[in-house]
């Protein structure tokens, strides 16, 4: 048989099993798992790579680890729980525990990190501004799931899961250490409440501080575009936005 004929199957076999989103949790595991083996296994010609990576990086964006773990271990929607209806890390620990947390927490920075890790290490010429595509589809996953009627998380933690592929693919600290310093910035010195505005402000912030930074341009791109969508996320959500506060943590 011929490779593309093979790699054609297992990419239908992983699309099928994940489209119907009611397959055993294990078995979602081995479809991304042999999709993933797939490329790595066949050469594909550079756009047919590209292509294939976003709708890899978007599919396993759209897994929400949250709405998992409530569905197969605790049998009860947490998200629908939550205050804000996101199912992220901080929710997972606050209304489904310490191995919700773990699981979710685990889960999306996979989602994020596995990716952009693959391309990089799979890809001939990686580095070009398809990386940013790359980079931003596991986010709009994440934001904007297929397999919840486009609902979705913020994207932090899966953020961090890209940026953090970058890293391991030796593109450079700088795009990671950034986003996490932003972070701690406004949240241990200069404290932004309620975290909407918070979320906002850093993914506003974020590309705008790498043109200031030695990161190359396609890189910068791909930070851009996950910025707009973490943003777009963030203006239609439901949510409800107290007052913007902004303290001085020595004033606090």
């Amino acid at each position: 048989m011929k490779p593309g004929l093979i790699f054609a199957g297992d990419f239908v076999f992983m699309v099928f099993a994940l489209v119907i989103y009611t397959q055993p949790l294990p078995t979602l595991f081995s479809c991304l798992a042999s999709m993933g083996i797939a490329a790595c296994r066949y050469n594909l010609n550079m756009t047919t790579n590209l292509i294939f990576y976003i709708l890899f990086g978007y599919l396993c964006g759209s897994i929400l680890f949250f709405d998992l773990y409530g569905r197969f271990f605790v049998h009860r929607d947490l998200a629908a729980e939550a205050a804000d209806h996101n199912p992220g890390v901080f929710d997972a620990f606050h209304y489904g525990g310490f191995q919700a947390g773990v699981f979710v927490l685990i889960g999306d920075l996979a989602k994020g990190f596995l990716p952009v890790w693959l391309y990089l290490l799979q890809s001939l010429d990686p580095l070009n501004y398809g990386l940013g595509l790359v980079m931003a589809a596991p986010i709009l996953g994440h934001d904007f799931s297929i397999f919840t009627h486009f609902r979705g998380g913020k994207g932090i933690t899966t953020t961090f899961g890209v940026l953090a592929a970058l890293w391991a693919g030796g593109l450079g600290f700088w795009p990671l250490g950034t986003f996490a310093v932003l972070f701690l910035l406004f949240k241990c010195i200069i404290l932004v409440s309620p975290n909407y505005y918070l979320t906002v402000l850093v993914y506003l912030l974020f590309p705008a501080i790498s043109f200031l930074e030695p990161i190359d341009s396609y890189i910068q791109y791909g930070l851009v575009l996950i910025s707009v969508v973490v943003v777009c996320r963030m203006s239609l959500s439901k949510e409800v936005k107290d007052r913007l506060e902004v303290k001085l943590v020595w004033k606090h």
